[in-house]
């Protein structure tokens, strides 16, 4: 699979602030001779600066469950005058998009964001899996801590008439309703994600089994073209 990649540059102090939704882990960049434990519920820091050009593994030094093999990541250092133009074109990547293109590019982007707290494959983590999410949601099977039903909020003079309006609340107000069985610690994005980005992740659940396999395994690139 597509190795995380975190592009920073040369010769400038980069501070990293973090926190964890799950569990302890500790980042550790071997090269640069720095780790700090990344604690749920709270928020640590370090900070670095690469000195030479080139790609820096990135590994979680601390066991943290089943998936603790796969926590690792490229520390990717650039010349400063490439370092701007490729945030910017990163950043707006999407911008051009159509509509069908959006759920690679969210697998790829956006899930990152998501993969700590829930899974591809239907295993339960701190949050619901996202495999079959899109079909519960439209078929309003989620139960809510509040004891109410999804699918009495869909649907005309409800709340939220439509699923995709669901999933954009779940988004930028995640306590508006808190699915049964879970603690409701998801934070909110509003103000992190754009609409066509949040456009993005509801075609990304739609369309789920076009770009990951049954295994959960994210099986295209973030242009759509098959992975190796």
């Amino acid at each position: 699979g597509r190795i995380m990649m975190y592009t920073v540059p040369v010769g400038k102090p980069v501070r990293l602030l973090m926190t964890s939704t799950d569990v302890l882990h500790s980042l550790w960049i071997p090269d640069f001779r720095v780790k700090m434990d990344v604690v749920p519920g709270r928020y640590t820091s370090l900070w670095f600066e690469a000195t030479e050009v080139g790609d820096y593994n990135l590994n979680c030094a601390e066991y943290c469950g089943m998936d603790h093999s796969k926590m690792f990541a490229i520390v990717h250092v650039v010349p400063e005058d490439e370092f701007e133009p490729a945030m910017i074109k990163l950043a707006s990547e999407y911008e051009d998009m159509s509509i069908g293109q959006l759920p690679a590019y969210a697998i790829n982007r956006l899930y990152a964001r998501c993969k700590s707290c829930h899974s591809l494959d239907g295993s339960s983590r701190v949050g619901p899996t996202f495999k079959g999410l899109w079909d519960r949601v439209k078929g309003g099977n989620v139960k809510f801590t509040s004891g109410e039903i999804l699918s009495g909020l869909l649907g005309e003079n409800t709340l939220y008439i439509q699923p995709e309006n669901y999933i954009r609340t779940s988004l930028v107000d995640p306590q508006e309703h808190i699915v049964q069985g879970y603690l409701g610690s998801m934070p909110s994005f509003q103000g992190q994600l754009k609409e066509k980005q949040i456009t993005a992740i509801i075609e990304m659940f739609k369309h789920l089994n076009e770009v990951t396999d049954e295994a959960g395994n994210i099986t295209v690139n973030p242009d759509g073209t098959p992975r190796d």
